[in-house]
């Protein structure tokens, strides 16, 4: 439920209106069986909750891993000697060392592409 809930990270994928009282009352305090851990302790009321899952399994969804875009952010760095170099977050979350004049051609480029398809 909850990737449904969290949806394609546009839009949710499961709605719950304020009319769903029961859902609202019951689902957000369902604790998690002891014993079985990717199940609900039935002791509890899990009615609710199981019409939700059944009506989830009835269209089975898998959730897309959300890329985060690559940052334009660069920072420059200094060390003792006056030396300085250009870091920014590459797409594996790391930090890489880039070329400045690198990094400024292709800024110009996707400058030089907005203009020409407003143009267009």
């Amino acid at each position: 439920m909850r990737a449904r809930i969290r949806g394609d990270g546009e839009y949710p994928h499961l709605f719950v209106f304020s009319t769903c009282r029961d859902f609202l009352r019951t689902v957000p305090a369902l604790q998690h069986d002891p014993d079985r851990l990717e199940d609900v302790d039935t002791a509890g009321e899990d009615h609710v909750a199981d019409e939700t899952r059944y009506a989830c399994m009835s269209w089975p969804y898998v959730a897309e891993k959300i890329v985060k875009p690559k940052s334009d952010r660069i920072e420059m760095m200094a060390n003792a000697f006056g030396q300085v170099t250009y870091v920014r977050e590459g797409e594996d979350g790391k930090t890489e060392i880039v070329d400045i004049r690198d990094v400024v051609r292709e800024h110009c480029r996707r400058k030089e592409q907005e203009r020409r398809r407003e143009a267009w």
